[in-house]
């Protein structure tokens, strides 16, 4: 789901300067720590997404190698988890992007409907209330909850001292 990016200024500069052996040892050490980072990030989100069954949780995961590592939600409905829909909306600036690709998004009336049916009779919600509730998130959307982006805040801190504690070592 989401994408997050961190650019290390002077990572190049440093490679000129260094021989092949300690640039794969500095780009070993910085890619363990953007590992570490990434499972912090998932771990974090896996403590704040909302759960009802616990497909969103368990659709958190984490991929990658060396210096690019990627924390996503595979369940189809994380985007409107995190950032609400309709009048409800709320993206950080820097989440513009990756929401963008929620926007417009449509189940079919069917799978909707099947979807809060199912979630209604876990809740002990009577039947009677289908429709109102369904045009009630029609009209005005249903609030974030977000778990992504306050889990790459929590599992990052503290990721750019500890690869500038790595890069003043070969300085």
């Amino acid at each position: 789901m989401a994408k997050f990016s961190i650019k290390i200024k002077g990572l190049d500069q440093l490679q000129k300067k260094l021989n092949k052996q300690s640039q794969k040892q500095i780009i070993k050490k910085i890619g363990n720590e953007f590992q570490v980072s990434a499972q912090k990030v998932r771990n974090s989100a896996i403590g704040r997404v909302p759960v009802d069954q616990g497909y969103l949780r368990n659709s958190i995961n984490v991929e990658g190698k060396d210096l690019l590592w990627i924390v996503y939600a595979s369940a189809g409905y994380a985007g409107y988890q995190e950032f609400g829909t309709k009048t409800k909306v709320d993206v950080p600036a820097e989440m513009q992007s990756e929401a963008e690709k929620f926007r417009n998004g449509k189940l079919s009336e069917g799978d909707f409907k099947k979807a809060i049916a199912e979630w209604m009779k876990r809740k002990g919600i009577p039947k009677e209330a289908l429709w109102p509730i369904m045009a009630k998130i029609m009209k005005v959307g249903v609030n974030p909850q977000p778990f992504m982006h306050p889990g790459f805040k929590d599992g990052t801190k503290g990721l750019e001292k500890r690869i500038e504690d790595i890069l003043k070592d070969y300085l």
